[in-house]
């Protein structure tokens, strides 16, 4: 089943306690691994995933963070559907040295793609690679993909998030702290608080 969650600053910040509640919920939809990509100080992307619960993997996130909390960041749950969450490829986000994407369903293509992961996630990647305009990127791979999918992508360099969905939701808030949420289900942006 799967969660995709993120956040991005609109001028304050999330605190700890909301990151762990963000994944701690989002487990619901997935409990064989958990990962995030985020944009460093400098806006490099970087990226963590591992296999394992997200209660656990989560520790390990935030030991890797080393106290930096990202201003923006995309986040995945997974429920291993398709091929072992112990091999990490296969985990989340989906990255290349540009772009991270998370996902959320089902997705086929037509195209020969050149697939490393044995997910169908990375096909959204590399559609999404395909297409050198970030704001067409999402209706090149909508336009060349079938299924249900809800899909967030970050681009290193650029401080903003690309959300598409077909079928699949994805719900989005505004907290109290400036800063926007979103998640699969609505469930998991009222427990995190």
């Amino acid at each position: 089943m799967c969660s995709i969650l993120g956040w991005m600053s609109l001028g304050g910040k999330p605190t700890v306690k909301q990151l762990a509640g963000l994944f701690l919920y989002a487990q619901e939809r997935g409990k064989d691994a958990a990962g995030l990509a985020w944009l460093d100080r400098n806006d490099k992307l970087q990226t963590f995933k591992a296999p394992g619960e997200p209660k656990t993997v989560f520790p390990k996130l935030m030991a890797e963070l080393d106290g930096y909390i990202p201003s923006i960041a995309i986040g995945h749950c997974r429920a291993a559907t398709i091929k072992n969450a112990s091999e990490n490829e296969n985990n989340h986000p989906q990255a290349s040295p540009e772009l991270a994407i998370v996902h959320n369903g089902v997705v086929h293509t037509d195209l020969n793609l050149p697939l490393v992961a044995h997910v169908d996630s990375e096909i959204i990647l590399r559609l999404m690679e395909r297409h050198k305009k970030w704001s067409q990127s999402a209706a090149y791979s909508s336009a060349n993909m079938t299924g249900s999918y809800a899909v967030a992508a970050l681009r290193s360099g650029r401080r903003e998030i690309c959300l598409y969905r077909h079928i699949n939701p994805v719900w989005f808030s505004v907290g109290n702290d400036n800063v926007l949420y979103f998640a699969s289900t609505l469930s998991i942006l009222r427990e995190a608080g």
